[in-house]
């Protein structure tokens, strides 16, 4: 993991982070936040993406593609701004119901997904598709199907091989 944890239980600050607030579109500083797709993109393995307290409103999925990955001994984070008083929301109700109007697509490997909340997508909260990924204190709430789903996103991975694995759903 990114992040190590100081007497008080709290996770202390990664240098080096890139920094998200809603409809930012800074440089990714504390100071200066950037939007979170920008982050997504950008992020390097071993990097940390946080997210600072809000609600981040979004009417299209967040796709995170198989081509978007940390490595085993450099996961890709994103996370709520470590302390006591974060509250981080993505909110998609803006999406209509439909199979395909999911919240987030993970179809990348080697992420963790840390202490946020994902509400009101038009399908899925989450489609967890990559492999060797870790959802750690997430709420997934009132979304129209699963919050979360381990599922394929390629619906031409025809074997169970093909399909995702080694993932880690944790509190």
């Amino acid at each position: 993991p990114s992040s190590n944890t100081n007497s008080s239980g709290l996770k202390n600050v990664v240098d080096g982070a890139i920094y998200c607030a809603p409809n930012a579109s800074g440089t990714g500083t504390k100071d200066s936040p950037t939007d979170v797709l920008t982050a997504i993109k950008n992020v390097k393995a071993g990097g940390t993406i946080y997210l600072l307290d809000g609600i981040y409103k979004f009417s299209e999925t967040i796709l995170i593609d198989s081509n978007n990955n940390g490595t085993s001994n450099a996961y890709k984070t994103i996370q709520a701004y470590p302390g006591n008083s974060n509250r981080v929301v993505f909110d998609f109700s803006a999406q209509s119901v439909s199979g395909s109007n999911r919240g987030f697509v993970l179809d990348g490997d080697y992420w963790q997904f840390v202490g946020f909340e994902i509400t009101k997508a038009g399908d899925n909260g989450m489609l967890l598709a990559g492999n060797n990924n870790r959802i750690v204190e997430m709420v997934f709430n009132d979304n129209q199907d699963t919050g979360l789903q381990l599922s394929r996103f390629d619906t031409n991975a025809a074997t169970v091989a093909e399909w995702p694995s080694n993932n880690l759903v944790l509190n």
